[in-house]
């Protein structure tokens, strides 16, 4: 599929003001999102892959418990954005009933800021508390699933093999790129394989939804462990979020789209983006006949 170039994020008139003026984005919980299966269509996909691979049954077992393990303690951290900034699903679900606004970044931005965080950690220089942040395609198919999980599994099918024939020939598979990319080694056991599973919890989605194309700017955080995190109030709970500074980088929006509903006329939207240091901000306002 073709890269886009701007990606958009739909959110509440409250919540484009605040990201304008404090020139910062918030990476958001993804375990107390809506979608209650956030975080465990990994363990379902390394079953049937297990299965596939001719697992014997205390291997699967040990896998079934190593990856439960993680879904207790891993949380991903997220911007969610899409490839398209009118969509009526998304106004209605997250723009305030289409009260709000979608902002488009520029996914050229988002590679520059993911290399900045990663040159940061990796030189033990950190800003923002020392973060990696990385950009995903949500993956939503059962075949696509199996083609993110197939790098990491075969690191552990290849422990599980040398655990049941150690005679066998020292042929372990490379880490994905991605991976490597952190300055992490090869693992050196069947476990240490499974724990780069976590990567790949929150870009995996169900096919149901489908339709919204997408895109996560992701890190993420092991629960019960203090990582200066932040709250912000949702309804009936206090959401945990990571702050990312806009700052750092020229050229993050491209273009923002007013819902459906939303009322501020266009010149003023340019003129509160103008001020906020976001010049040639393409200010439109959306097609949909909702209201």
């Amino acid at each position: 599929m073709p890269t886009p170039e701007i990606l958009y994020h739909y959110c509440t008139t409250s919540s484009f003001h605040s990201i304008i003026e404090s020139r910062s984005i918030r990476l958001s919980s993804m375990s107390l999102s809506t979608d209650f299966l956030e975080g465990k269509l990994v363990s379902r996909t390394l079953g049937k892959l297990a299965i596939s691979g001719g697992f014997a049954d205390e291997a699967r077992a040990k896998m079934a418990k190593d990856i439960s393990t993680f879904e207790r303690a891993i949380d991903g951290l997220a911007l969610c954005l899409s490839e398209q900034g009118d969509l009526l699903s998304q106004w209605r679900g997250y723009a305030g009933d289409a009260t709000g606004l979608s902002i488009g970044f520029s996914k050229a931005w988002l590679d520059r800021l993911v290399s900045l965080h990663r040159d940061d950690v990796v030189k033990d220089e950190p800003d923002e508390n020392g973060f990696f942040v990385s950009l995903h395609r949500v993956k939503y198919s059962p075949k696509e699933h199996e083609e993110e999980i197939l790098p990491i599994f075969e690191q552990a099918r290849y422990f599980a093999l040398r655990d049941q024939s150690p005679d066998l020939p020292d042929q372990q598979p490379e880490l994905p790129e991605e991976i490597r990319k952190r300055g992490v080694g090869q693992p050196e056991n069947f476990a240490v394989a499974l724990l780069f599973l976590f990567y790949k919890m929150f870009i995996l989605k169900s096919s149901e939804f489908q339709a919204e194309l997408e895109w996560r700017l992701l890190s993420y955080s092991v629960r019960e462990v203090s990582d200066k995190a932040k709250f912000y109030p949702s309804g009936a709970k206090l959401v945990p979020y990571r702050s990312v500074n806009m700052g750092r980088l020229a050229g993050a929006i491209r273009s923002v789209i007013l819902g459906p509903k939303h009322e501020t006329p266009l010149h003023l939207v340019k003129l509160f983006l103008a001020q906020s240091g976001f010049d040639d901000v393409e200010v439109k306002k959306s097609v949909i006949s909702y209201r």
